[in-house]
């Protein structure tokens, strides 16, 4: 018997009625040959049993899980500008909100709620809709994709290892995926504002006023460098079929008190400002929102904003302000007192990314590009603040601070470029929820006082691939975390 390819041949005679013909000697093919479709196969079983969800929408959470900490949520596979709605558990209550890039990609932190019991627990991310235009109540849809949590014991604070795996799609036998629709892109609505000459009321922070100091003038026009863009900067969120995103168009010669009621009207989606130099003089934002806003550059504009000894914003002085984000300005000529360029009170859901602070002097120790404050009994909660590039002017103005009671709770802070500062980071607060990483900091440092470029105490978190060159060193204090790659000289 042998066989031949497709059955099994017999080689005896058959009852003297005459031999087969009996085949020469046949060549076996080579192992190769045979193990081929095995290589082959293999593979490709292995591919459809990966879980359905591998090339759809995915959740990862990084941090150290603990009740009143918070941790970074980082999703993939989402459709592109999107605004995401984090649950925890199935809830959105209390949960901050994320506009994905054009790859549908997006980042932010969540605070891990007080009450929450040791254990596992369900972060999810659903898409956010709205259930008409210009309604104030917004709506969630299911889970598109979900990680669990486990949530440490709060005497295991310190520990800095968190276990955050996505959630396993059980294995389903040649699945049938589920094709995305991607509803028509509506066409924007723009709403161009006249700036009327209205003079907006000074209202002074409860807090110890700066020196009296004379505002630079205009500052000689420096060569406008476009910054660079941040993954989440461009696109027009999706507010879902029923109403497309409405734009407001502001230009350089708004007023604060212009800027601010295009801020409250809370059926905008979008605020895309014109190039040129803005001088609208102090900016208060103390809107609460429940339908989330980007204020941003019209799409290839530098906008800078000009000169002064106070602050560009105040965000949450004087009121609460939530569900705000700001990217992509320029901020030249700025004589800071005790105070931020950018300064944040009571405030939630805060996102200031891609900002560039140049040609900027302060105090040393007391004046900064950002400032984390307090006002009205409440801290900074859920702020994101990533890729800033800062020029001290000569070591006299701060990067970041984090300062005053209650502290801030829920702080991203990455990739920022701080050069000539003072102090590149300087925290003694009980802040929770702290997480800095990717930094590069160059000829920074207060020389007067331990030359420290770098200084958190009494504040919870991590700090991790931090390089600092030329500068000075670093004070880190338990509970922070140092999380590893961080160099300092």
């Amino acid at each position: 018997m042998f066989w031949n390819g497709d059955r099994w041949v017999d080689e005896r005679p058959l009852n003297g009625q005459g031999a087969p013909a009996v085949p020469g000697p046949r060549r076996r093919p080579p192992v190769w040959l045979v193990a081929l479709p095995i290589v082959v196969f293999v593979p490709a079983l292995l591919v459809s049993l990966w879980p359905v969800n591998a090339a759809g929408p995915r959740l990862t959470v990084g941090g150290n899980a603990f009740p009143g900490a918070s941790v970074t949520v980082v999703g993939h596979g989402f459709n592109a500008t999107t605004w995401i709605q984090l649950q925890w558990d199935g809830s959105a209550a209390g949960m901050p909100t994320a506009l994905t890039a054009s790859q549908g990609t997006f980042r932010t932190s969540l605070e891990i709620p007080t009450n929450a019991a040791p254990g596992p627990h369900v972060v999810g991310a659903g898409a956010f809709s709205w259930s008409g235009r210009g309604a104030i109540s917004a709506v969630t849809t299911a889970a598109l994709a979900s990680a669990t949590v486990m949530v440490l014991d709060p005497a295991a604070a310190a520990t800095p290892i968190m276990t955050a795996a996505p959630t396993p799609t059980p294995v389903v036998t040649a699945p049938t995926p589920t094709p995305v629709v991607t509803a028509p892109t509506p066409t924007p609505v723009v709403t161009a504002l006249t700036p009327a000459p209205t003079a907006a009321a000074s209202v002074l922070p409860s807090r110890t006023p700066p020196p009296t100091s004379t505002p630079t003038s205009t500052p000689t026009a420096p060569v406008l460098r476009s910054p660079t863009p941040y993954p989440t900067s461009m696109p027009v969120p999706t507010v879902g079929p029923s109403a497309g995103p409405k734009v407001v168009e502001l230009t350089s010669s708004v007023t604060a008190a212009q800027f601010v009621s295009a801020v409250q009207d809370n059926t905008t989606d979008v605020i895309e400002l014109a190039g040129g130099i803005y001088r609208p003089g102090i900016i208060r934002l103390n809107v609460d929102r429940t339908r989330p806003l980007l204020i941003r550059p019209t799409p290839g504009a530098t906008v800078v904003f000009a000169g002064g000894s106070r602050p560009a914003f105040y965000i949450g002085l004087g009121g609460v302000a939530g569900r705000i984000t700001i990217e992509g300005l320029v901020f030249d000529g700025f004589s800071m007192g005790p105070d931020g360029i950018i300064w944040l009170g009571n405030c939630h859901d805060i996102t200031v990314n891609n900002m560039v602070v140049r040609n900027s002097t302060g105090q040393p120790g007391y004046s900064w590009a950002l400032y984390l404050s307090t006002d009205g009994g409440a801290g900074p909660r859920n702020v994101v603040a990533n890729d800033w590039i800062v020029d001290g002017g000569a070591r006299t103005l701060g990067g970041l601070q984090i300062g005053h009671t209650p502290a801030a709770r829920g702080v991203t802070a990455n990739g920022w470029h701080v050069s000539n500062a003072s102090y590149a980071i300087y925290s003694s607060t009980t802040a929770t929820g702290v997480r800095i990483s990717d930094w590069r900091i160059d000829s920074s440092g207060l020389t007067t006082f331990a030359n420290l470029s770098v200084v958190l105490a009494n504040t919870q978190g991590t700090i991790s691939n931090v390089h600092a060159t030329n500068s000075g060193g670093a004070e880190i204090e338990s509970p922070m975390v140092d999380g590893g790659g961080n160099t300092w000289g």
